[in-house]
Formats: C-alpha cells, structure tokens, sequence
C-alpha cells in the first residue's frame, strides 16, 4: 500500500462499499450543513420566505436540472415606480418630435435592462417593455 491509498474514499468500518460515515448522528442531522444553522431535516425541505433587496425579490425555484436554487425577479415596488415615472414623463414631453421621444424613452429602457437584466427575470423585462409601448402610444 502506498502513502496515498485509503485517501477520499469513504471509511469501511465493516460496511458496505456505498456506505459513508460523515460523522453526524441520525439525531443531529443527515446534511452536515444545516447542523451549524440548527436546522432538522424536516427544515431543509422547507425553503424561506420571498425577501427584497437591491430592487429584487429572492426566492426559492427549482432549476432545470431540479435542484433548489435562489432566483431573482424585479421587485414589485421597483416595478410600480419605473412605470409611474415612465407614465408621468410620457405627457410632459409628448410635443417633441417621435424620434426625440423613442431616444429617450430607450435609453430609460436600456438601463432598466441593464440593471434588472439578470437570469430569470426576462418575463418582468418584456412585461415592462409591453407596458411601455403601450403607454407611449397612449400619449
């Protein structure tokens, strides 16, 4: 046997080959991450509660693959107070010419995407840009 051998293999401790020995009791918990937060299994399945920061909303979504992840969509506020802004500037400038009106109105839509352009919020995106087009052919 070399120095090496026996190194990242599980423990054998007259078990099978597929058992492994992580070193926590059944009580503690079976994911060795959730013994420093002291949560129990049954917490692990539950994910928390929606919170909003930096102008998202975080929440929990499975991936495509069907692991947990941590998702991010526009905040709904954020949402409401780039269409009031928007909604409030359509007829303030509505005597300047068309194309005036779309540089502007795109440059204000180009860093809303710039910064609320992340994976997963491409629905929040195109719902903004509808509401938009929609409102500046209101005024």
């Amino acid at each position: 046997m070399g120095a090496l051998d026996g190194i990242g293999r599980p423990r054998r401790n007259g078990r099978d080959d597929n058992d492994w020995d992580s070193g926590y009791s059944k009580e503690q918990s079976t994911r060795p991450q959730t013994v420093a937060y002291g949560l129990t299994e049954g917490d692990v399945r539950s994910r928390p509660d929606t919170f909003d920061l930096l102008g998202f909303t975080h929440y929990w979504a499975m991936s495509r693959k069907g692991f947990w992840v941590v998702k991010q969509k526009t905040a709904a506020d954020r949402f409401r107070r780039t269409l009031k802004r928007i909604a409030d500037w359509c007829p303030r400038y509505r005597h300047e010419p068309v194309r005036g009106q779309w540089t502007a109105l795109r440059r204000r839509l180009l860093g809303h995407f710039g910064y609320f352009g992340s994976t997963g919020n491409f629905k929040a995106l195109r719902n903004l840009r509808y509401r938009v087009i929609a409102m500046w052919r209101k005024w």
